[in-house]
């Protein structure tokens, strides 16, 4: 059997026409299809009763009330059109209590909760928390120092000072599998 990747799949389309659109992303985000995965802390929101852990994805008008000042991150679009976010909401003080979270409804350090989702959801969250951290450690220019601000959905983040644009980037890393005989 070949080695899958647990965080390669992705089944959201990242629609990059649409994340141009300030006016979509804002309707979108207000819609009643809207889904938001919220993570406090880079912690990811996990549903798990009746056996297999899930994204906990929340409705607009669960985040809404959080009064969280910061834009969410636009993942994409499912196969039904249904725009999918991610929020940070780090800074509300107890987000399990504020959001009051059924039973199993859980925020867990986003490694470890990946192991138990199934594959197409851990490439979401891959996504997700790689955004949000790259947004959390990125708020200052690297050419003036201003601050900067998130565009295009969360895709890219604009300095207010000079105007630099910033891109998220991937890490250079090694992923070595360690295997004996076939």
């Amino acid at each position: 059997m070949p080695f899958v990747h647990t965080f390669a799949g992705n089944p959201l389309d990242r629609a990059d026409a649409r994340r141009r659109d300030a006016q979509w992303l804002s309707d979108a985000a207000r819609s009643d299809e809207a889904r938001f995965l919220p993570m406090h802390h880079l912690n990811v929101l996990v549903e798990s009763l009746g056996g297999t852990p899930h994204l906990g994805w929340l409705g607009a008008d669960a985040l809404r009330w959080l009064e969280v000042d910061l834009p969410p991150v636009f993942l994409g679009i499912d196969d039904a059109g249904a725009p999918h976010f991610a929020q940070d909401i780090s800074a509300v003080h107890d987000p399990s209590h504020e959001l009051n979270l059924p039973e199993g409804w859980t925020f867990q350090e986003s490694r470890g909760a990946a192991m138990g989702l199934q594959g197409f959801e851990t490439g979401i969250l891959a996504q997700a928390r790689a955004q949000l951290g790259w947004h959390q450690r990125n708020q200052f220019c690297s050419v003036c120092g201003g601050r900067t601000r998130q565009q295009k959905g969360g895709h890219q983040r604009k300095c207010e000072a000079c105007g630099a644009e910033h891109f998220p980037r991937t890490d250079p890393v090694a992923i070595m599998l360690v295997v004996d005989g076939d």
